[in-house]
């Protein structure tokens, strides 16, 4: 099964993308007793979030620039070269991270924030903060919902933190392992509960259809490993049932040769189940 990276959701880092939409400030007028208070704060606010979407458009030239020389060069991705336009964008990042949080401060109910938030703490691997912020839109502003794709990822990418972690402490014979486990299957079940919840509401036909393969892949790839016995069969079943069915219903669309593959796969990994030789 060839893995394609969901993350792709946070590469091109675009809060404009989003189609958000500032709450509109309380109005003064120069009578008024805050209104130079609140004119200055309206300008720091607007330097930082001018100062934070530069950031991130230095982040989004550097990525592309990283792919081009990777993808179209060659150049390994380990290189000293690679190296340093990590690290370039790793200090663009937390800079950004800096802006925007002085703006939740002079702001704590923009949504707009949070969501960069969610964003770039995700690429700076705070991912229990990226999952916070991203959870106040969903809470907040529903209807700002392809947000779930971020925290989705967040959590996915957490899991995969304690499953590296598990495997390590499982070769090294540590008594924890099992704990670890359990942690990596809790936040891959939550990235599907945040898929599963969202993606019928998605605008986005081609983002909704990689949204409900991306959780096949999480079945396949990740619970089914982790998972034995009745509780690995359920994640066969689930493949089999909702890609199947997603698939039913939208025949051309672009993922639907990888989730027919991904189905076949997982009818097989049930038939050997019921056949005793489940691993």
């Amino acid at each position: 099964m060839k893995p394609i990276l969901f993350c792709s959701f946070l590469v091109f880092l675009s809060i404009a993308a989003f189609g958000c939409a500032q709450k509109p400030p309380k109005v003064l007028t120069p009578d008024d007793p805050d209104w130079a208070k609140q004119r200055d704060i309206n300008r720091k606010l607007d330097d930082l979030l001018q100062r934070g979407e530069y950031c991130l458009r230095q982040c989004r030239d550097i990525e592309f620039h990283k792919s081009r020389l990777i993808e179209i060069d060659n150049v390994p991705y380990y290189s000293p070269q690679i190296a340093d336009l990590v690290n370039k964008q790793r200090t663009f990042y937390e800079e950004a991270e800096g802006c925007y949080r002085e703006a939740l401060r002079l702001d704590p109910e923009s949504m707009l924030v949070h969501q960069a938030l969610c964003q770039i703490e995700a690429k700076l691997g705070k991912y229990d903060d990226a999952i916070e912020h991203g959870m106040q839109v969903l809470k907040t502003t529903p209807a700002r919902m392809m947000i779930y794709r971020d925290v989705a990822v967040a959590y996915e990418r957490k899991a995969n933190l304690a499953q590296n972690e598990y495997n390590r402490k499982l070769k090294d014979g540590n008594q924890e392992a099992p704990s670890k486990k359990a942690e990596a299957i809790k936040d891959y079940e939550e990235a599907v509960r945040i898929i599963m919840e969202y993606y019928p509401q998605d605008p986005d036909n081609v983002g909704q259809a990689q949204a409900v393969w991306h959780i096949g892949l999480i079945w396949y790839e990740k619970l089914a490993v982790l998972y034995t016995g009745a509780d690995r069969l359920k994640q066969y079943n689930n493949i089999i049932g909702v890609l199947g069915n997603f698939v039913k219903e939208h025949p051309s669309n672009l993922f639907a040769d990888d989730m027919k593959a991904m189905v076949d796969a997982a009818a097989e990994k049930k038939a050997d189940y019921e056949a005793g030789y489940d691993e």
